[in-house]
C-alpha cells in the first residue's frame, strides 16, 4: 500500500511545472515627497554644536526609510541629506552635501522577501564635485536582522574599506557625474533584507546622489499539465553582454520586451522567429529583464546584465 501511495505522489508531481515571474518587491524613487525632505544642520556660526533640523515630510510622513546622522557633523544649513526634485541630471533623488564626520546613513525599512527567490537589490549613485580620497559611499545590506555587511570595492571604484571612494582622478569615482548602478543578490533562504547607504563628503561644492533603490525577485507559481504545451524553452547568450544579445527558442518567438530593473520598458518588438540578435549599444550598463513571448498568454523572463567595460 505504501508503494502504491508513493507511485501516485510521483505521478501527480509530474503534472506541475514551476514558473517564475519577476516582480518588484520594494522600491524607493523619492517621488511624492516635499522638496526638500530630510535633515540639515543649524543655520548659525556656532561650530561647537551639532543641532539637526528635520525638513519637509521627514520624519512624520516618511515610513520607508530613515536617516542616521549620529556620526555626521552637520554644522549649518548647507550641510544636509534631503530629497530634491528639481535637478538637471536626475529628477527626484536624495542629495547629500557636506555632512562631515563619518557621513549620513540612509536606512531602509525591513523588507519582506520570504515569498521570493533570486532576489536582487539595485541602486543608483551619482556624484558631482571634486571629491577627495576621504570621501566615500558605502552600501550595506542586513539579512534577517543580522549585522550589516558592506559591498566592498565596487568595480574597483572603491577599496577594501569602502564601496565607492573619491580620490585623485585615477580610475575612481572622482569624475563629474559619474554614475554607478550598484546591484547584488540576496540569498534565497533570506526572510527579510534591510539596506543601508552611508554617504560622506566634506564640502558644499561636493554632492552625492542616491536614487532608484529597487528590490526585485521571482515568485513561484504553479501551472497545470494542460499549460505545458504552451511553455517554450529560451536561451540567451552571452550573459553578461556588452554589444548584443542572442535569443533562441525551441518555438517561434512572437515578441521580445526589455525592461530596466525599475520596470521601464526600453524595447518592444514583434519577432516571429526562433532566433533574434538584440543590439545593446543604446542601453547603459546594469541589470535588465528580458520578457520573451511564444504566444500572447505564454512568456518567460530572464535577468540580463549589460556590462560595457
Amino acid at each position: 500500500m505504501k508503494k502504491i501511495i508513493t507511485l501516485l505522489l510521483l505521478a501527480n508531481s509530474s503534472f506541475l511545472l514551476a514558473q517564475q515571474k519577476h516582480e518588484v518587491i520594494w522600491k524607493e524613487d523619492f517621488n511624492g515627497y516635499q522638496s526638500p525632505t530630510g535633515i540639515e544642520g543649524e543655520n548659525d556660526s556656532d561650530t561647537s554644536t551639532n543641532v539637526i533640523y528635520n525638513l519637509g515630510d521627514y520624519p512624520a510622513s516618511v515610513s520607508k526609510w530613515s536617516l542616521d546622522a549620529s556620526n555626521a557633523d552637520l554644522q549649518n544649513f548647507s550641510d544636509y541629506a534631503a530629497v530634491f526634485r528639481n535637478n538637471q541630471h536626475i529628477d527626484a533623488h536624495l542629495r547629500v552635501q557636506d555632512p562631515g564626520g563619518d557621513g549620513v546613513s540612509w536606512i531602509s525599512e525591513t523588507i519582506d522577501v520570504s515569498l521570493h527567490n533570486n532576489t536582487t537589490v539595485s541602486l543608483s549613485i551619482q556624484e558631482d564635485g571634486d571629491h577627495e580620497s576621504s570621501d566615500y559611499v558605502d552600501v550595506y545590506y542586513s539579512i534577517d536582522g543580522n549585522a550589516f555587511e558592506r559591498i566592498p570595492n565596487w568595480k574597483n571604484f572603491g577599496n577594501d574599506d569602502h564601496t565607492l571612494v573619491g580620490g585623485d582622478g585615477t580610475g575612481c569615482v572622482d569624475r563629474d557625474w559619474r554614475h554607478e548602478n550598484v546591484y547584488f543578490k540576496i540569498p534565497d533562504d533570506a526572510q527579510s533584507v534591510a539596506i543601508k547607504v552611508t554617504l560622506k563628503n566634506g564640502s558644499s561644492s561636493e554632492n552625492f546622489y542616491l536614487d532608484d533603490i529597487v528590490v526585485m525577485g521571482q515568485e513561484d507559481q504553479t501551472l497545470s499539465v494542460t499549460d505545458l504545451s504552451n511553455v517554450a524553452s529560451f536561451k540567451t547568450y552571452p550573459n553578461p553582454a556588452s554589444d548584443h544579445l542572442m535569443v533562441t527558442s525551441n518555438k517561434t518567438i512572437s515578441k521580445l520586451e526589455l525592461f530596466t530593473i525599475t520596470g521601464q520598458k526600453v524595447f518592444d518588438q514583434e519577432i516571429n522567429a526562433s532566433e533574434h540578435r538584440l543590439p545593446l549599444s543604446d542601453y547603459s550598463q546594469g541589470v535588465y529583464f528580458l520578457r520573451m513571448y511564444s504566444s500572447k498568454q505564454s512568456f518567460s523572463v530572464q535577468k540580463i546584465i549589460i556590462n560595457k567595460q
